[in-house]
């Protein structure tokens, strides 16, 4: 790399080494052999990619943000700059451009799980709870089997003052796998709404077992008491 620092074949380079520098959590110095990748090849867009996911352990979001613009100013069709670019303007509460982003994405990939995830998150914060319920049912029905949508489906079903479909949707949760202490919480929150107080506190204490922080259910536990 001394001898020829102009040569191309040292982005590869670099941006192995940020591979690894990454995996390493080493974040900061993964970002650094990124751009040194992208001073050769500035228009690469796994190294792109990577840069984008780096900034975004940082924290460094706008920097992310101008990195996914960039690849989708070359590729208006590149799913992975879509999402996570959605997921930036969810963060930030720019909802009508990850509305944009996420339609875009589910033009190119109908099927994309991650996407309609996006959609009923989104559709949930600007209170379309209907709309969001929609896509998360057509969700449940591909993938029975999984944990997270029940879980997903019971909050929505609390925001929409639906609770029994949300304690349906926590006993599911729960057969699915028993170890996951958030369907307890959840549970012990609705009971603890009902006034159901051993109830909640049982729940309460088996998401605790189950290694929930009780530092997080320190005024639920006050409550029951």
């Amino acid at each position: 790399m001394r001898a020829e620092p102009a040569n191309v074949q040292n982005a590869l380079i670099f941006s192995n080494l940020g591979v690894v520098q990454h995996r390493m959590g080493k974040y900061e110095m993964a970002v650094e052999s990124f751009s040194l990748a992208l001073n050769l090849l500035p228009d690469y867009v796994p190294v792109l990619l990577n840069r984008a996911s780096a900034y975004l352990e940082l924290g460094q979001v706008s920097r992310a943000l101008a990195d996914y613009t960039h690849i989708l100013a070359m590729d208006s069709n590149q799913t992975e700059a879509l999402l996570m670019r959605a997921y930036i303007f969810m963060s930030r509460r720019e909802y009508p451009e990850a509305r944009t982003d996420y339609e875009h994405l589910l033009q190119i990939e109908p099927q994309s799980y991650a996407g309609r995830l996006g959609v009923v998150t989104l559709e949930q914060q600007v209170g379309r709870h209907p709309e969001a319920l929609m896509v998360l049912n057509g969700l449940v029905t591909e993938f029975p089997e999984e944990e997270e949508l029940y879980i997903i489906r019971a909050n929505l079903h609390v925001d929409m003052d639906q609770t029994e479909a949300a304690l349906l949707d926590l006993e599911e949760a729960i057969r699915l796998n028993e170890d996951n202490p958030i369907p307890y919480c959840i549970r012990g929150e609705i009971f603890l709404a009902q006034k159901k107080n051993a109830w909640a506190g049982r729940n309460f204490e088996k998401a605790i077992s189950l290694g929930y922080p009780a530092s997080e259910l320190r005024e639920q536990l006050k409550r029951i008491k």
